[in-house]
């Protein structure tokens, strides 16, 4: 299964309005400082995680632009069920901390899915908890390549930053 990776820092900051919505404040690709989403804002298959203070808060998985999957988690008020993203109360008080965000693209869009269900289950079986702001998981039976993809995935988010 082929993959290709991205590294992001980015802030999130919260909009004065009676909606109480955030917004990405401040977003850099890492390593040739390029501003902007880039890469990460192509449409097919994607799983996303962040990073706060040495700690993996969060693992998602979209198949749009990524910039569209923020914006919605972010801007989310739960008028129709969904609350968005519970990472988002970093910014409560006005503007986040950085966060690292490491994006991996795959070719296939069928496993992404599995493969980011054994990430989480790495994260929860190397520290003992869940990633702090994990609200929802989808379990899959993965397989052995699968399986693989996410123990590289793990070990290189554990040692980067």
């Amino acid at each position: 299964m082929k993959i290709s990776n991205l590294l992001f820092e980015f802030r999130i900051k919260s909009k004065p309005s009676k909606t109480g919505t955030f917004k990405v404040s401040h977003i850099r690709q890492k390593g040739d400082l390029r501003q902007g989403w880039g890469l990460a804002n192509k449409k097919g298959p994607k799983i996303y995680i962040l990073k706060i203070n040495k700690e993996i808060a969060y693992i998602g998985i979209t198949r749009q632009p990524l910039s569209n999957r923020f914006r919605y988690g972010l801007s989310a008020t739960g008028e129709n069920g969904y609350h968005g993203y519970a990472w988002k109360e970093l910014a409560n008080s006005g503007e986040s901390e950085p966060i690292d965000l490491f994006i991996y693209r795959f070719d296939d869009e069928k496993r992404t899915e599995a493969i980011e269900a054994e990430i989480v289950y790495l994260v929860r079986n190397k520290t003992g908890k869940w990633p702090k702001y994990q609200t929802e998981i989808h379990f899959h039976q993965a397989n052995a390549e699968e399986i693989n993809t996410a123990k590289q995935i793990y070990k290189q988010i554990s040692i980067l930053k």
